[in-house]
């Protein structure tokens, strides 16, 4: 019989008495499928810090003007919301905390497209941004809590309002190419950021000045590559341009240098899609024989994860259904994006779906009883020697 010596066993009794198991909570995500207006795909593009999701979805069988902006319902996947249309196809990228869309719709006899914005307490109204065109087709791609709105005309960003549809910005670009450049997102601070093309031939991240104010637009950092959001403590998704290759990275716009890469493992390209304001990133990450793993970064967690592997194995949908791609996360950690389900329709189907986050409480030994089984070791040890 081994015996365990007093002060041993003290050291044992106080640790059991005085440090109970500690928990710590694992991030894993349940599923929900948003469903379609009838056409057999979806996807969704945007949500807000209250839940509202928005994208776009195929109306029905046909292949030529089939696909409209919708609002999706999280509570019933029948319930998709289709949004109006100037006629031919539209399209939802992004929507603020009032509920306001911002987006594209085709006029069908023109070969172009407008910059629109939709309201979801008055889904029956439409309106085009920017006043009249040049004949070249925009895009409104993000919006803010103060309605102004970051898009492309032509290749080149611009600025446009919710609240005044004459509104329109020419935001230049870094004194490269007159038509390459294009923002992508901007927060409620005002900062607009996306990429510019240089002289070189090269596209640089660019945070773009609202006033219109050429000479005062610059570069972030010294990467190729464009930017991809900002949040609200200014740091930005990016997908720089590594050695050739795609490459996703978080960084700061007050100190570009600092460049965290992310990615998963496995893949060696990578682009970020969104960040939200507690610093989480998604992305995708992909090779060229097409194989791809949407991932998100947590800074709680320090690394980045696939996002397959974090759905919760209970879920009714887990292992029935491919994660295809993410495009946005709120505040809250839900994500929406694309998903194929293979059950749905004849030969399965691609739907928009939402990834809502749950905790699942893992048990783990507390440090006291790490060092109350370390020194049971030791004196076992020492007893047989």
């Amino acid at each position: 019989m081994i015996r365990i010596p007093g002060i041993a066993a003290t050291f044992l009794m106080a640790g059991l008495a005085m440090s109970p198991q500690a928990v710590s909570a694992k991030p894993l995500y349940n599923v929900v499928d948003l469903g379609t207006a009838g056409g057999g795909a979806s996807s969704a593009m945007a949500i807000n810090n209250r839940g509202d999701i928005v994208g776009w979805s195929r109306i029905s069988s046909s292949s030529t003007n089939n696909v409209r902006a919708v609002m999706f319902d999280r509570s019933d996947s029948s319930n998709v919301t289709v949004l109006p249309s100037l006629g031919g196809a539209t399209n939802a990228f992004g929507i603020n905390e009032q509920g306001l869309v911002v987006g594209t719709s085709q006029r069908p006899n023109q070969g172009r497209t407008e910059a629109v914005v939709f309201d979801i307490a008055k889904p029956s109204e439409i309106r085009v941004l920017g006043g009249d065109l040049t004949g070249l087709s925009r895009q409104a791609v993000a919006i803010n809590n103060a309605g102004q709105i970051a898009g492309v005309e032509g290749g080149r960003a611009i600025l446009l309002s919710a609240d005044s549809q004459a509104m329109r910005v020419d935001l230049g670009t870094l004194g490269g190419v007159p038509r390459n450049g294009s923002a992508r997102a901007i927060n409620d601070s005002g900062q607009i950021v996306g990429s510019s093309e240089r002289s070189d031939g090269n596209r640089y991240l660019t945070l773009f000045d609202p006033s219109g104010d050429h000479s005062r637009n610059r570069q972030i950092g010294a990467f190729r590559g464009g930017a991809e959001d900002i949040n609200e403590r200014g740091q930005i998704a990016a997908t720089l341009v590594v050695d050739g290759k795609a490459q996703a990275a978080l960084l700061d716009l007050d100190s570009p240098e600092r460049v965290m890469m992310l990615g998963t493992d496995g893949f060696d390209r990578s682009f970020s899609s969104a960040i939200n304001n507690a610093g989480q990133v998604i992305g995708m990450s992909f090779n060229e024989d097409t194989s791809k793993e949407p991932w998100i970064y947590d800074p709680t967690v320090g690394l980045t994860q696939s996002l397959t592997d974090l759905i919760d194995p209970t879920d009714p949908f887990f292992g029935v259904f491919a994660l295809e791609n993410v495009f946005d996360i709120n505040d809250s950690g839900e994500i929406v994006g694309l998903a194929f389900f293979p059950d749905a329709g004849d030969e399965g189907e691609f739907h928009a779906v939402l990834l809502t986050p749950v905790s699942v409480v893992v048990s783990e030994p507390s440090s006291m009883a790490l060092f109350v089984l370390g020194l049971i070791g030791f004196v076992v040890t020492a007893r047989r020697g």
